[in-house]
């Protein structure tokens, strides 16, 4: 499965994220792209289920420390 979703920077901005995910028993495993300043941020994790695909890619996108320049 496929969805559009924006995540929040480290400055407080909006990025816009393209995530894959598919369901593996009792896990889901994701893939992410988040749009950057001049390249995009590639991402991947685990989930517990489809509901917390989205909060781990924000939580992803923190711990990396996906920012906007300014």
């Amino acid at each position: 499965m496929q969805m559009q979703m924006h995540i929040t920077d480290e400055r407080g901005r909006r990025r816009r994220a393209t995530v894959s995910y598919d369901a593996f028993d009792h896990q889901v495993a994701w893939v992410a792209e988040v749009e950057g300043e001049g390249m995009d941020v590639p991402l991947s994790g685990m989930a517990a289920d489809e509901d917390s695909v989205a909060p781990a890619v924000q939580v992803a996108a923190l711990r990396w420390g996906i920012a906007s320049r300014r």
